[in-house]
């Protein structure tokens, strides 16, 4: 068996350089996959904002910028925090893409809809047609 891997022709080398620049070069496509993602959530966000009467700019702070959509959703921004929580944590984003919908006037299903394709209802909202009409009160 010996003199058949000193007999191939294989060059390990070759391959180990072939599956690194494989590696590599998803890693790249990975990353410009994710910095589109971003700005184009980043673009969204910021028309949402504008359409709510909250400076655009506003949407690159870090923490305010969560802030400010969850006091634009529940009325109340220090909700945001909520997030932070074991187990509400998960849950509460998905409440919040729900009542986004709904606070820019849209219906149920596309309210449903936000919860599993939301970065492109966000794009819907930014750039469509529907107006901020303020947070819901919770009716008891």
């Amino acid at each position: 068996m010996n003199s058949f891997l000193l007999s191939s022709n294989i060059d390990v080398q070759s391959t180990n350089e072939a599956l690194v620049a494989f590696i590599l070069s998803f890693g790249v496509v990975f990353m410009l996959i994710a910095v589109i993602f971003a700005i184009i959530s980043f673009v969204a966000g910021f028309k949402i904002f504008q359409k709510s009467g909250i400076a655009g700019w506003k949407i690159f702070i870090p923490f305010y910028n969560s802030y400010l959509q969850y006091q634009l959703v529940f009325g109340e921004g220090w909700l945001f925090l909520l997030n932070f929580l074991p187990i509400v944590g998960y849950i509460i984003p998905f409440v919040l893409e729900f009542k986004l919908a709904k606070v820019f006037n849209k219906g149920t299903g596309f309210a449903i809809a936000s919860l599993f394709i939301s970065p492109i209802n966000r794009l819907i909202i930014a750039f469509g047609e529907s107006k901020y009409i303020g947070p819901l009160q919770q009716q008891y």
